[in-house]
């Protein structure tokens, strides 16, 4: 099964300070794939606007250092959809929730009080509704896939160092490669 946010996990030999320069170096790349901001010590990585789509995915890690006698950092974050589909999706779990909590308790209490109890026939679209909702966020998923492996491939290539491959950015939100995972 899928997660619902994705997780970017790695552990790097470098600094903290030298991982978040080169993450802005990667952020600011003339003709790059990606926009994003370096702040403290998090960085906030998405697609740029030209070729950004309704499911493309931003990523939002933090940098920390390794404890003790440890050299590096471990760089952790969730993968997303832009804030607002985001908020959208929590907000109508959340408006699911109510209906489904109140039609029960409507319910129950048409029951205890020994009339028909019609609201109960409620439970079941607005559990279909949730289903679908679910299932929507995972064909969301697939379609920014690719987006997500570009920048999985490339962030984790600027902060070992290494140069990016050299991949058409453009090529990055056509969905037509399925998901690795």
């Amino acid at each position: 099964m899928r997660a619902v946010r994705p997780r970017y996990e790695e552990r790097f030999d470098v600094s903290t300070e030298t991982a978040l320069a080169r993450a802005k170096v990667m952020l600011t790349a003339e003709g790059g794939p990606f926009e994003g901001n370096v702040l403290d010590r998090f960085v906030d990585i998405h697609i740029r606007q030209a070729d950004r789509h309704f499911w493309s995915p931003w990523l939002n890690v933090e940098v920390e250092p390794l404890e003790g006698e440890q050299t590096g950092c471990f760089v952790h974050g969730r993968f997303g959809p832009h804030p607002n589909v985001w908020t959208l999706f929590m907000m109508l779990y959340g408006v699911l929730s109510m209906l489904s909590f109140a039609a029960l308790m409507w319910g129950l209490s048409q029951l205890m009080a020994g009339e028909y109890a019609w609201t109960l026939w409620g439970l079941p679209p607005l559990f279909l509704l949730a289903t679908l909702l679910y299932f929507a966020s995972q064909v969301g998923q697939r379609l920014a896939a690719p987006q997500t492996e570009l920048i999985i491939e490339r962030l984790t290539a600027a902060l070992r160092g290494a140069d990016a491959p050299a991949a058409a950015p453009s090529s990055a939100g056509n969905g037509d490669s399925e998901p690795s995972s």
